[in-house]
């Protein structure tokens, strides 16, 4: 009988994570699925995520994050950016995008590394990841460099 209810239990948990329609996958290192990019155009800096081939960025997820932690040589107007300060490109359906580009006013000119940290959540068409985070050393171009 106790194995009976353990079964039911089981198999009720696996119904209702089937019904949630974004599946967490299995454990992965999800970072590595994302590349990170910067940019300064005319007063701004622009931080993109962009996942690899497959994955794409659930852009319904709020609590999307990217703080720089170094910006050699600029003077940034947010060191914390969010959904609020997101652009996605390339949308693919109501919750999915081939990137995310956040943007913050900076002065001064870049002279080195960009460094910082984000928490994401990606999905391929069949499973999303649980929210993770990455961190980024880059160095931003101006455009056409």
């Amino acid at each position: 009988m106790r194995a009976t209810i353990a079964s039911v239990a089981l198999a009720l948990v696996a119904i209702a994570a089937a019904g949630a329609g974004c599946h967490a996958a299995a454990a992965d290192d999800f970072a590595s699925h994302v590349t990170v990019t910067a940019t300064t155009t005319k007063g701004k800096l622009h931080v993109t995520l962009t996942p690899k081939d497959g994955w794409m960025v659930n852009s319904a997820y709020p609590a999307l994050k990217v703080k720089v932690t170094k910006a050699a040589g600029l003077k940034l107007g947010k060191t914390e950016l969010g959904h609020a300060d997101a652009a996605y490109h390339g949308k693919e359906g109501e919750d999915h995008a081939a990137s995310v580009e956040l943007t913050t006013s900076a002065t001064g000119k870049a002279n080195g590394a960009l460094e910082g940290t984000y928490k994401l959540v990606i999905c391929s068409k069949t499973t999303c990841s649980p929210p993770f985070h990455g961190s980024f050393s880059v160095t931003p171009k101006a455009p056409g460099a």
